[in-house]
């Protein structure tokens, strides 16, 4: 006789995570840092330049703020070089 496991034995999500994803459109170099809500997604104009990874840090920093999370808690998932991103973010 052979033994099943039960497809959610597998699983190992934890109660205490809450993922969410959003798409982010960022526009680096702004004069000023700001987040819009539209729709289903988020404007965000970073102060820091596209380049060596300063203005997703910048992003991440100010998204962090925006949820009142830790940065560890916010993760680009698609869209590194690009201005249209997939963002994670775990409560």
């Amino acid at each position: 006789m052979r033994n099943y496991q039960q497809p959610w034995s597998q699983l190992t999500a934890r109660r205490d995570e809450c993922l969410v994803r959003i798409k982010v459109i960022v526009k680096p170099n702004a004069k000023k840092p700001k987040i819009v809500e539209e729709n289903d997604c988020l404007h965000v104009w970073v102060d820091a330049p596209a380049r060596k990874n300063k203005a997703n840090k910048r992003l991440i920093e100010l998204l962090s703020r925006y949820y009142g999370i830790s940065k560890n808690n916010v993760k680009i998932v698609r869209g590194i070089t690009s201005t249209v991103k997939l963002i994670e973010i775990k409560k």
